[in-house]
């Protein structure tokens, strides 16, 4: 049996390098004008793929998975009204992140 900790890696040892750059994109998570700004995910996506061997795609894929399992970890047993709004923010970001894998297809 495979243990989950040391299949997903946060030192990039293990694991597709996309992973890496996906915590990025939801932050900072008091700034949702740039955490829910299409464009700048866009950007942050290009460049990252332009500064490494990655897809682009794959980079705003990576980010989208992490924004829903950010999301789960705020909403599962929220602490606070600020937990509740960081888990709607990481599900807005997922939405507009998955608009913009479907726009890159092909």
């Amino acid at each position: 049996m495979i243990d989950i900790g040391t299949a997903i890696d946060p030192k990039g040892l293990i694991g597709d390098p996309a992973c890496e750059y996906a915590n990025i994109f939801g932050n900072p998570p008091d700034r949702p004008d740039l955490v829910l700004a299409p464009d700048r995910s866009l950007m942050l996506a290009r460049v990252f793929a332009q500064q490494s061997v990655l897809n682009a795609r794959r980079i705003l894929q990576f980010a989208a998975v992490h924004s829903v399992l950010s999301a789960c970890w705020s909403l599962d047993e929220p602490q606070s009204a600020q937990d509740f709004r960081d888990g709607q923010q990481r599900l807005e970001l997922a939405a507009i992140l998955k608009e913009l894998i479907g726009e890159r297809r092909g």
